[in-house]
């Protein structure tokens, strides 16, 4: 599996310096891991800003919400306004409805990418899915092979 990195400038995804404190250096990853909480709200505080609403950006948020199956009470835990209104107004089950629409391949799907519980169980036990353990617990060190 070939992997490829790019270095950015933070604010090019709205992150203020102190998140980097978060940053995850967990077994088997050889790399260093962003939580998705600061990832998610630095992104949304670009889109906020930017009054970005119906592009190419806000649907790649959305496919992130769907992936990794963002929900209220996640946006309640982890974000703050003005990301908390911009993600949470996305993540509701109607929201995740909409946008599977009526297609038949996406009928009993809980979102666009997650097909049933045990997906679903999957991904909310990803890596870096939340801040609390901060890559301490091996419990956690389910990793999501997103390029296989």
């Amino acid at each position: 599996m070939n992997q490829c990195f790019f270095l950015v400038p933070a604010s090019h995804y709205g992150l203020h310096s102190e998140v980097f404190v978060d940053v995850m250096r967990s077994p088997g990853l050889h790399f260093p891991l962003l939580p998705l909480p600061h990832y998610v709200k630095g992104l949304a505080s670009i889109a906020v800003t930017h009054n970005a609403d119906d592009n190419n950006f806000v649907t790649q948020l959305e496919f992130l919400i769907d992936g990794m199956d963002i929900d209220e009470e996640w946006c309640n835990t982890y974000l703050d306004d003005p990301a908390l209104e911009f993600i949470r107004s996305r993540s509701t089950r109607s929201a995740k409805k909409a946008r599977m629409g009526s297609h038949p391949k996406y009928e009993g799907n809980l979102t666009t990418y997650i097909h049933n519980e045990l997906e679903r169980e999957v991904v909310i036990r990803t890596v870096g899915r939340t801040i609390e353990d901060n890559g301490k617990s091996m419990s956690h060190y389910l990793f999501f092979d997103c390029l296989g």
